[in-house]
């Protein structure tokens, strides 16, 4: 019987988003996923069957696209964005804590990285370097990712995003001609968890065992991320980097044992 997520995550790709596993409290299944997030179809089906019951990531900037979304449980609406009825009918999908991820494309020459604090409390902005959880997917209450009535990928047309949008962002959002700005000293919020991620995968690879990544992300999450994230959020990306096996970033080591 075939595998009602990699059909969704292969549909989605077939729509030109970029997608990847991730486990249902949203952490990443596939190591260095900005650049291995794919439309190919070969490796979608590769990846849920290792993964079946993974929700579908996608890194929503390689489709030139931008995510603003808006968590009621943080306290955000859409009526506190300066948007108009005709800005508003864009592609919206409906999240599992039952808020709205409202799709645009990045205006031409522009593009739009990841933002929280800036927009109203509790509405955050996901584009280059970040990921959301694509329809198909079931978050850790139980409910599903879906589209909005009416307003699905398969429906709609993503709108531009709108100017009075894209006015509200950080200095460091619009035009950036040249290779993309180094990390800073500081990790902000909204990109702590891909930043630390990414650095456990290259000590992975490197051999470095899931004990001694723990140890390194603790220095560098008290150093650096701000605010630092909890012992349990640092654990948890130790344990899931810990699963591959050195130089084999997409086999998890219990599987390659067995191999």
């Amino acid at each position: 019987m075939p595998n009602n997520r990699a059909l969704w995550a292969k549909h989605h790709a077939k729509n030109g988003l970029s997608v990847f596993p991730t486990a249902r409290d949203k952490v990443p299944l596939v190591e260095d996923w900005p650049n291995l997030a794919t439309t190919d179809l070969a490796q979608i089906d590769r990846w849920w069957a290792e993964h079946p019951e993974a929700n579908i990531g996608c890194a929503i900037g390689r489709a030139n696209l931008c995510v603003i979304d808006i968590d009621p449980q943080g306290g955000g609406t859409l009526m506190d964005l300066p948007l108009t009825f005709d800005e508003r009918d864009t592609v919206t999908a409906i999240t599992g804590r039952g808020g709205s991820h409202l799709y645009y494309k990045m205006p031409a020459g522009v593009r739009i990285t990841n933002a929280r604090g800036t927009l109203p409390k509790g509405i955050d902005v996901r584009g280059d370097g970040g990921y959301v959880v694509l329809p198909g997917s079931i978050h850790e209450n139980g409910n599903a990712y879906r589209w909005e009535e009416g307003f699905g990928l398969h429906e709609k047309t993503p709108l531009v995003l709108p100017a009075s949008l894209l006015k509200m962002l950080p200095a460091g959002n619009g035009t950036r001609p040249g290779p993309s700005p180094k990390i800073p000293d500081r990790i902000p919020k909204g990109l702590r968890e891909a930043t630390l991620f990414s650095g456990a995968g290259a000590m992975r690879r490197k051999g470095f065992s899931e004990r001694a990544i723990l140890a390194a992300l603790e220095v560098e999450n008290e150093d650096r991320c701000d605010p630092p994230l909890s012992t349990r959020d640092l654990q948890r990306l130790a344990r899931s980097v810990g699963r591959y096996e050195p130089k084999c970033p997409l086999v998890p080591a219990d599987e390659a044992s067995r191999s």
